[in-house]
């Protein structure tokens, strides 16, 4: 994780406790969340060197595509 992403990360998290966003029974939560992401974002990386820029641009893609159908079902079947 580089210095920068840490460092607004913490301040972000930082601002929203002190705007009162977080009670204390959230506080293990945030750090289990942070805890969780930090060996996601290595996977990330690793994989980020060892892929193509035409296959990153496919995932996206992929990922897009089903983002966009689960936002449009969610709409659609909650619609009142």
């Amino acid at each position: 994780m580089s210095a920068f992403s840490l460092f607004t990360t913490v301040g972000c998290i930082t601002a929203q406790a002190a705007a009162g966003l977080y009670t204390a029974d959230l506080i293990p939560l945030v750090i289990a969340g942070i805890a969780g992401a930090l060996p996601v974002q290595r996977v990330g990386v690793f994989l980020g060197r060892r892929i193509g820029q035409k296959a990153f641009h496919r995932m996206l893609l992929a990922f897009l595509v089903c983002a966009t159908a689960s936002l449009a079902y969610r709409g659609i079947t909650d619609w009142q």
